[in-house]
């Protein structure tokens, strides 16, 4: 993980993706040799404190539903942990996943076989079970952030923008840790 180096010393632009309510997304490249395609989140207003620490939770919930099996994109690289320090530019990488939004699919496959709605439906219930488990609520699912890609003649779908996710367990852990006087 990054702490305060720059993400252009890693990673190259290949296109801007666009903007949502916290941040900007650009498609990149690595400039290592394993030359990985990502998708870089950078942060319209690094001096918000609560955007910077939506984005240190973004990051911390997408690696522990991804650790616990959840179908979410992995991340590759970030300097989250310095959230607290508004002197560095925050931004995080995450795996480029190359396939079309649920609202996509259904447009394009309408009307959707029961097989395929069941198969997405499923493997949403999986990785939202797997959120709950960690105490971790995504609280913006919708099609927009549902990636379908097709595998053994059927669809997975992960799920993407854990931006204004909460985790309650690390407001508990938060709490009991003020109260203990730590």
């Amino acid at each position: 993980m990054s702490k305060r180096g720059d993400w252009e010393d890693k990673w190259e632009d290949i296109v801007d993706l666009g903007q949502g309510g916290q941040g900007i997304t650009v498609k990149v490249k690595a400039k290592q040799s394993d030359a990985k395609i990502g998708v870089l989140k950078k942060l319209k207003n690094n001096k918000s404190l609560q955007a910077r620490r939506r984005m240190y939770q973004e990051v911390a919930n997408l690696r522990i539903v991804a650790n616990a099996g959840g179908r979410v994109p992995r991340v590759f690289d970030d300097n989250t942990a310095c959230f607290e320090d508004e002197s560095v530019k925050l931004y995080f990488v995450m795996e480029f996943i190359n396939e079309t939004t649920l609202d996509q699919y259904v447009q394009e496959n309408y009307p959707l076989d029961v097989d395929t709605a069941l198969q997405f439906t499923l493997d949403v219930c999986h990785t939202i079970g797997i959120g709950h488990d960690q105490d971790i609520i995504h609280r913006d699912l919708k099609p927009k952030n549902l990636i379908l890609t097709k595998c053994d003649g059927g669809v997975q779908a992960t799920i993407l923008d854990y931006g204004i996710s909460f985790n309650a367990s690390s407001r508990a852990c938060k709490k009991s840790c003020v109260s203990l006087g730590k």
